[in-house]
């Protein structure tokens, strides 16, 4: 059958099996294991060592500020030890989207932002 074909996945936590189709759409809504409750680990992204600011200045939009200093790249990026310089971005979301502002401040959180 079709679903025989797809990946699968096998959690270490209690040795269940997902279609990796399956695992990669729910593992968006969810942090543990359906099954026994145990933390998904979360593969850290690449991004630079950084800071984000949010501020909520106006009444209808969050303002995001992300700052990265100068460095030397790291171990686990593409180029470890190259350069990269200093940059800022902004983004504005509009402030009903508190789910939005979670997601953003997890995903900067484990390096897949910048």
């Amino acid at each position: 059958s079709q679903s025989q074909q797809e990946p699968i996945i096998k959690m270490k936590c209690c040795g269940v099996m997902y279609h990796q189709k399956c695992t990669t759409n729910w593992s968006h809504n969810h942090t543990h294991c359906e099954v026994c409750q145990a933390p998904i680990p979360t593969l850290l992204g690449f991004m630079p060592s950084a800071i984000m600011k949010v501020t909520h200045d106006k009444p209808n939009e969050f303002r995001i500020e992300y700052v990265v200093e100068s460095g030397i790249q790291k171990s686990y990026h593409p180029k470890p030890g190259g350069k990269y310089l200093s940059t800022t971005k902004y983004m504005t979301i509009p402030s009903h989207e508190e789910l939005l502002l979670g997601r953003l401040k997890y995903a900067f959180c484990n390096g897949h932002t910048l």
